[in-house]
């Protein structure tokens, strides 16, 4: 296997992860802005339903300066009835106002969940296909390996420069060793 062939698997494994990475931090940043928002929101409501508490008590004391100008004993029949009524919606309608903003922010909030998931859930995807692109090229390579018969041949004497020194020097030891050998010598025996 070429070390081309290691280093685009490499580089497909460690794409794949940068990328995933990547999306899961945009989901966490997307869930985080939700809750900002979700949180704005509530604290609007909360304002919205102080503003109209506020204007509330304003129409109350108009409605008691207005009967008391009139002569009509505040506190008493249809004066308290008016300033009761009046109490009540002006609750009612803080409450609405605090529960919309309940609402919209539990949106927001279930917005940002559900975008943080999904963003996990296309990260996951994004390593999973770089797996198995790795392992395609992988495969891919040996089995053109094995159609070059990479694996099916005996390895071959190198008939070029050796790779080392030590080597070099072991081969030429090996050679003078040879051609000792494969010379006849003469043998002697006795003086002479």
């Amino acid at each position: 296997m070429s070390w081309v062939a290691v280093a685009v698997t490499g580089y497909t494994l460690v794409s794949g992860a940068l990328q995933a990475d990547g999306e899961q931090q945009m989901g966490r940043v997307r869930q985080k802005f939700a809750n900002y928002n979700a949180a704005l929101e509530l604290a609007q409501a909360l304002e919205v339903a102080n503003t109209m508490r506020r204007q509330g008590r304003q129409l109350i004391a108009g409605i008691d300066s207005t009967y008391a100008g009139a002569g009509v004993r505040t506190g008493q029949d249809t004066a308290a009835y008016m300033v009761d009524s009046a109490n009540e919606a002006i609750e009612y309608d803080a409450s609405q106002a605090i529960l919309e903003g309940a609402r919209k922010a539990n949106q927001l909030r279930a917005q940002g969940t559900l975008s943080r998931t999904e963003s996990d859930t296309r990260a996951q995807a994004i390593r999973q296909d770089s797996y198995a692109n790795a392992f395609q090229y992988g495969y891919g390579v040996v089995q053109r390996g094995q159609r070059a018969g990479w694996f099916t041949r005996q390895p071959q004497a190198s008939t070029g420069p050796s790779l080392s020194i030590r080597d070099s020097a072991d081969q030429a030891r090996m050679r003078r060793m040879n051609a000792r050998f494969s010379q006849p010598s003469s043998v002697r025996i006795g003086n002479g």
